[in-house]
């Protein structure tokens, strides 16, 4: 059994805790690899190949991100939410305009994919929303006195998760920031003798892995976060099936609304939600498992595309960050164009 962790201190806490509800009476050690506090490689999002060519078609799939487009209407919901034109903050101008002022997505070597902007601000505000929503009992409290319905909860969480995939699910940034974690997959995967790993990191890395893995687009069950709800857990499964042959399923685990809202213990009589991810070009045995070796070949598929990158895209590298307007909320056509600019 292997646990391995970032080493945030939240991470690491998270491993410990786990380690410790698994198996109770045993001292198991918490891998780090890296100084306390700082992001290891395996689990930090970073670019690691970067070019002129690629970076412009990186950014064109980025624009064609799925919500971008609902965003003016989400953001004006929270806006109304929260009271933001009440706030001395963000009358202060120091915010900007997050109905006017245009998102900027800029790629850099050696650092995560980064955006300045409305949608980066609304995306600290609807995360601190949800996260009130999970703590407070009186919804209507939550919610700064506002009537909201399961619905406008997601919308107002959309804009997370919009944010999320603008800077780490596009297919060419995918495979480029998730290749560490993905090489560690598919290692313990593979490693003679394993029975357990566990590897924590973050949301972002979990979007960056099934991106690359091409898993097919999902909405996530009882949860107001429906693409990578607090805590979830993406778990690869491989069973022994009574033909000889090895099967897998993969899924993603994470706790309801309320059983967070509730602060409901997790047994086997209440447990977490498990969800079934599919990959649209691996077939299901009639026991609705993949074959293993499908699995496996997905997450080398995933791997080997990060060297694909150096051969469709190795012209010259980049010599520095180059800032590509993305259309604003209030601005987004309705269709995104092919390519955006090559410069701000």
């Amino acid at each position: 059994m292997r646990f391995y962790a970032n080493a945030k201190q939240r991470t690491l806490a998270t491993a410990r805790y786990f380690s410790a509800g698994l198996l109770p009476v045993s001292a198991v050690p918490i891998e780090s690899h890296a100084e306390y506090d700082t992001m290891d490689p395996t689990f930090s999002p970073v670019l690691t190949f970067l070019s002129d060519s690629y970076k412009k078609a990186a950014l064109a799939q980025i624009a064609k991100t799925k919500g971008v487009t609902e965003m003016r209407a989400a953001i004006e919901k929270l806006m109304d939410v929260a009271d933001m034109d009440k706030s001395e903050a963000y009358q202060s101008g120091r915010f900007g305009d997050l109905l006017k002022d245009q998102t900027i997505i800029s790629l850099e070597l050696g650092k995560e994919p980064g955006m300045t902007g409305p949608i980066k601000t609304a995306t600290s505000v609807a995360d601190a929303l949800t996260f009130q929503y999970y703590e407070m009992a009186d919804d209507k409290a939550a919610a700064f006195g506002h009537d909201l319905s399961r619905k406008d909860w997601l919308q107002l969480h959309s804009i997370v998760d919009t944010y999320t995939g603008m800077l780490f699910e596009s297919p060419l940034v995918a495979v480029n920031v998730a290749h560490p974690l993905l090489q560690e997959i598919l290692s313990e995967m593979t490693a003679d003798g394993r029975k357990f790993s566990f590897l924590c990191g973050h949301d972002s890395n979990v979007a960056s892995v099934l991106a690359a893995m091409d898993v097919e687009d999902y909405t996530l069950p009882d949860t107001v976060e429906p693409e990578t709800p607090i805590g979830v857990k993406l778990v690869f499964e491989t069973w022994a099936g009574r033909d000889g042959k090895s099967y897998a399923k993969v899924r993603l685990v994470y706790q309801s609304t309320e059983q967070l809202r509730g602060i409901t213990p997790l047994s086997l009589e209440k447990p977490p939600v498990s969800f079934e991810l599919n990959f649209p070009d691996m077939e299901r045995n009639a026991d609705g498992y993949y074959k293993l070796d499908d699995v496996l070949e997905c997450l080398q598929t995933a791997v080997d595309a990060y060297d694909g990158l150096q051969e469709t895209y190795g012209d010259k590298p980049a010599e520095k960050p180059v800032e590509i307007p993305a259309e604003t909320p209030t601005a987004i056509p309705e269709e995104l164009p092919e390519e955006l600019p090559a410069a701000a």
